[in-house]
């Protein structure tokens, strides 16, 4: 329960710099005394069962309370579906923990090995289970300096070295009480925290960067988007781009996921859906990126929509378009079937179910790439590489991060400043320059070392302009993807192994207590 409630306070809205180094400690030392007997392997699992459900439960407490926004069997539901899974990934931890140390495993390799894998599991679930939201390497976005090293291994690199500290720090802790020599381990955790933190300090300080052009960021704040498929241009959101005209120069405007409702074809003939946005474009003279439903054909909705990013030019909408790669479960999607669309979607809807996306698309302005990530596509790290490896010199990252308010009058929950710190790491671990636009906020702009240079005010409508800047060479990460999280997965999977083969020897799962 400790650990559980250590590594919650790593996170928005605590988003504490020490407890991720001395989190998993109290419940690795407990289970480096758990005996290899069968009541031993017992007792490792329940109490990474409790682990779990302390530390997801406390730190995702906010999916039943915005999936309450649809219904309460849905947030019942949710709850549920939270629980049962971070039970098991807290279970799998601890057994995969207990079976390394029965291998003769040391603590500081067996538990980077097992926290990484069970983060790298948890992004790779099927049937729309898959979610990294906030590994462990994603605490550091507080202090974005310190987590340079993701350019080299990436957001789970990063929770591989910090889980290493862990390690470090419960066998002082396991030696000093078995009165064996422990001071080594002590010094190796303050050499293994330090050192990287360091070289980060020193590479955000000595970044090559280079303006990419001048970005203005459109905040709404509409309470509810996307509720019918008819064309509608919000009178608020028009007045907010007639602002831009007295405001400095600039080359692209960006609205939120959802901006505008209805439903919108690819190539789509007969004319110019949007006039009015096209007017605002040409009066501005500039691109308006925006979110809206996609649909592949204006004759047949029937066959489902996309949550996608349109790019509205002087001269007209731009035949191509991104659609969201990851769609939210139990909101856009259901388990293991059909998506759908929900009552309260991130993003505008209204037509027959969402489908996920299987592209990407680049779009020019000024002779710079933007790429655009969709709401949750900022949590996973292979999208924002693909674009960067595909040309992006800028990530967009449009959201309507208004359902992440509990039910109505009970303000909003911590995944509001939860879901930001995503954008922090994808510039990180990309030298990039990030524009994030939520609906509601938190709009911002962040550069290649992690800093936020820019925010709007959440919850008010409002506009800026902001200079993004990027960097020109691709990362370690970024050429190689994420080396520590796969390699992780199958020193797991040698674990597992391992301890079936024991277990096979001794005719059972463990010797009898």
């Amino acid at each position: 329960m400790l650990s559980g409630l250590l590594l919650a306070a790593s996170f928005p809205p605590l988003h504490l710099l020490v407890p991720p180094f001395i989190g998993l400690v109290p419940l690795v030392v407990f289970l480096s005394e758990c005996p290899e007997t069968g009541e031993g392997r017992r007792r490792a699992l329940r109490s990474g069962m409790v682990f779990g459900a302390v530390y997801f439960g406390v730190m995702l407490h906010w999916v039943p309370l915005a999936m309450a926004r649809m219904s309460l069997p849905a947030a019942g539901a949710a709850f549920g579906l939270v629980l049962s899974v971070a039970a098991g990934l807290g279970a799998l931890f601890a057994w995969w923990v207990h079976g390394g140390l029965r291998g003769g495993l040391h603590l500081a390799l067996v538990v980077p090995v097992a926290w990484t894998a069970g983060e790298w599991l948890r992004a790779h679930l099927p049937g729309g289970l898959a979610f990294p939201w906030l590994g462990l390497g994603m605490s550091l976005t507080s202090h974005p300096e310190l987590a340079g090293a993701a350019e080299l291994v990436g957001s789970r690199g990063l929770s591989f070295w910090m889980a290493v500290v862990n390690g470090l720090i419960a066998s002082a802790i396991v030696g000093a009480r078995a009165g064996r020599r422990w001071m080594r381990w002590g010094v190796g955790a303050l050499v293994v925290t330090f050192l990287p933190m360091g070289w980060g300090v020193w590479r955000a300080s000595t970044l090559d960067t280079r303006p990419a052009g001048r970005v203005a960021l459109v905040q709404p704040a509409t309470p509810r988007l996307g509720s019918d498929a008819a064309r509608t241009y919000p009178a608020g959101l028009d007045s907010l781009l007639g602002g831009l005209n007295a405001s400095e120069a600039f080359d692209l405007a960006v609205l939120p996921e959802g901006a505008i409702w209805g439903l919108i074809a690819r190539g789509e003939p007969g004319g110019d859906p949007l006039p009015s946005l096209r007017r605002r474009a040409q009066a501005l003279d500039v691109p308006i990126l925006f979110g809206a439903t996609g649909i592949d054909s204006p004759l047949d909705d029937a066959v489902g929509a996309y949550n996608s990013a349109f790019l509205m030019r002087p001269n007209g909408l731009e035949p191509e378009r991104q659609d969201k790669l990851h769609l939210v479960l139990g909101v856009e999607r259901a388990l293991f079937g059909a998506s759908w669309s929900g009552r309260q979607p991130p993003g505008a809807s209204g037509a027959g179910p969402l489908r996920p996306g299987d592209g990407l698309e680049l779009f020019e302005v000024g002779g710079h790439a933007y790429g655009v990530l969709i709401c949750f596509d900022s949590a996973f790290p292979e999208t924002s590489r693909a674009l960067r490896l595909q040309g992006a010199d800028v990530l967009v990252n449009i959201t309507n991060d208004a359902w992440f308010h509990g039910p109505e009058g009970s303000g909003e929950t911590t995944a509001f400043r939860q879901h930001p710190a995503h954008a922090v790491m994808r510039a990180v671990e990309h030298r990039v320059g990030v524009v994030r636009v939520g609906n509601t906020g938190v709009s911002m702009v962040v550069d290649p070392s992690g800093e936020v240079t820019s925010v709007l005010p959440p919850r008010r409508a409002a506009f800026g302009v902001a200079t993004v800047r990027t960097t020109d060479r691709l990362t370690l990460y970024a050429r190689f993807g994420d080396v520590m999280g796969f390699g992780a997965a199958i020193a797991a999977v040698l674990i597992t192994l391992g301890s079936l083969v024991r277990d096979r020897r001794t005719g059972g799962p463990i010797r009898p207590s």
